[in-house]
């Protein structure tokens, strides 16, 4: 075991991950030096939810449409020069996850063991009134979140120390086009201390 958690076997240990969802791992140091998790990301691949190797281990992790594995590969994911220099991925670029005119959500899940995390979410872009982090409104505007100022009008950081059941933290959007919930730059989770 080298310290990783090995998310299949469902073992309690120390979680410290960062995801990025742009087109490009050329984010700045300088940012990188401003996330709570101070390890070298993770390119999120936009492919559909199951166990992916990167250069931290075996995890667990990819996107669903309606609860079904789907993957939306690269034709969302747009390079530093939108997201505030982060990058960022659309929850589904092309809107193929709805049935007529009725969108369905689009999650991203990271299986995690069961417990309480410290978890950030950049949701860069105006259209976030239905961002969701682990089924609660991510970026209501009674909401105290962070306000950040991205390509397309304002966008929004969650963070918050929540708590993980059995299935995993998830994000969740919508299509492109549905003016819900648009994109998102980046995640990080970390074993809470508290």
């Amino acid at each position: 075991h080298d310290g990783n958690y090995v998310y299949n076997k469902r073992e309690k240990a120390e979680v410290s991950l960062t995801f990025l969802f742009g087109s490009s791992a050329d984010v700045s140091a300088h940012l990188l030096q401003t996330l709570p998790v101070s390890l070298t990301p993770i390119m999120d691949a936009g492919s559909s939810y199951g166990t992916s190797q990167t250069d931290k281990g075996n995890y667990e992790y990819g996107w669903f449409c309606n609860g079904v594995p789907t993957s939306y590969g690269t034709e969302g994911k747009r390079d530093t020069g939108r997201g505030g220099g982060w990058g960022l991925d659309h929850f589904d670029r092309d809107n193929t996850c709805k049935s007529g005119s009725t969108f369905h959500a689009v999650d991203w899940k990271l299986n995690l063991p069961a417990g309480t995390y410290d978890v950030s979410v950049l949701f860069p872009e105006r259209w976030k009134t239905h961002c969701k982090v682990q089924g609660e409104i991510a970026c209501p505007s009674s909401f105290s979140s962070t306000p950040f100022e991205g390509y397309w009008g304002s966008g929004c950081l969650y963070t918050r120390t929540i708590n993980v059941g059995n299935d995993g933290l998830k994000i969740t959007g919508y299509g492109h086009d549905s003016e819900k919930c648009h994109s998102l730059s980046y995640m990080t989770v970390k074993s809470s201390m508290s």
